[in-house]
């Protein structure tokens, strides 16, 4: 069933179990899905046009609303009851996204525009997007990749990937790992409290970068010559770097700083781990390959016992220049910002 809907025009689309429509749209014009469950997955073409196809009950109505800015899209079930439905829509590949949900799986392909996500229940995976991007899931799993712009991920009990982004990142989860790979971005943070961050990526000049756990480990991995002013905060866990590091300062708390190649106008990076260990691995490191292989998503068993291997491959090698294997905290039990000399 093919309908076209003129502006401020409203149509109600029902009497079948699938729903099949193409509607002209002008340049500029956003898209809007709510659906309560079920999936919406949305890929692009080059026609100014978007196509809705939708399987669902019979009892289930589609509807379609459109003015200037919006297209609307959203299902409904007999007196209002929510309702699943399994959206395919194509769209032109400029049109800016905005789709919500409860128990939603969300997949975007092709978009280079704004895309914004929220599901509760469902997971999220966007390739491509540009400018701003949003993607929130409650229990679901988040995927970014092939990307540009300012990229805002967060999950709460599963884990967020970031693959092959080019702009500002920020990342967050609670009881899930984070991944940030060929991460191109002069200001990145990701945070999480039960889980690890893995990064590998740009470290540009004045570039920021903040990583953050509490019951987790943080691997960065940095190119061969490496400019930074570096923080490490580690309170029950080891440091480990590929890089000979010459402390700057120390405090007790197992708290230092570093800088790799002269620091000076080089990028800032900001290492907390409470009871994780903290890792610098120099590109190229065949412990890269093994943390892709093994994955993030693995149980905390295997994540215990990688760290182990990974412990007994990756020793520091400035062993004698490592707070927990000097007599530098001890200095400072008496004063928390004094210098080392």
């Amino acid at each position: 069933m093919t309908l076209t809907i003129a502006a401020t025009a409203f149509a109600i689309l029902t009497l079948s179990t699938h729903t099949d429509t193409t509607l002209t749209v002008s340049p500029g014009t956003r898209l809007a899905v709510n659906d309560f469950g079920g999936s919406v997955s949305v890929a692009t073409w080059t026609r100014n046009a978007v196509r809705i196809e939708a399987e669902h009950s019979s009892r289930t109505r589609i509807e379609v609303e459109e003015d200037e800015s919006e297209l609307a899209v959203k299902a409904s079930g007999r007196m209002g009851v929510p309702t699943s439905v399994d959206f395919t829509i194509t769209v032109p590949v400029w049109m800016a996204l905005e789709i919500s949900g409860v128990d939603t799986d969300v997949q975007v392909e092709g978009t280079r525009a704004d895309v914004k996500v929220e599901t509760v229940g469902g997971e999220v995976h966007v390739t491509g997007g540009k400018g701003f991007i949003s993607l929130q899931s409650v229990q679901g799993d988040v995927v970014l990749e092939r990307s540009s712009g300012h990229a805002e991920l967060s999950s709460i009990n599963a884990g967020v990937r970031v693959i092959d982004h080019d702009g500002e990142a920020s990342v967050e989860t609670v009881n899930g790992d984070v991944w940030l790979e060929h991460l191109h971005s002069g200001d990145a943070e990701a945070s999480t409290v039960n889980g690890s961050i893995v990064c590998a990526g740009d470290i540009r000049e004045a570039g920021r970068y903040r990583f953050s756990t509490h019951d987790g480990d943080i691997v960065v991995v940095l190119p061969a010559a490496p400019n930074a002013a570096v923080s490490v905060k580690t309170y029950s866990g080891d440091f480990d770097s590929s890089f000979p590091v010459t402390l700057n300062e120390a405090k007790r708390g197992r708290r230092f700083k570093f800088n790799l190649g002269s620091g000076a106008g080089g990028a800032t990076l900001e290492l907390e781990s409470f009871q994780g260990s903290i890792r610098l691995l120099k590109a190229g490191d065949p412990e890269i390959a093994r943390l892709r292989e093994a994955g993030l998503n693995s149980s905390d068993e295997d994540r215990d016992d990688a760290d182990s291997d990974s412990k007994a491959d990756h020793k520091h090698d400035a062993k004698s220049d490592t707070p927990d294997r000097t007599d530098k905290d001890k200095n400072h039990d008496d004063d928390d910002d004094e210098e080392t000399p």
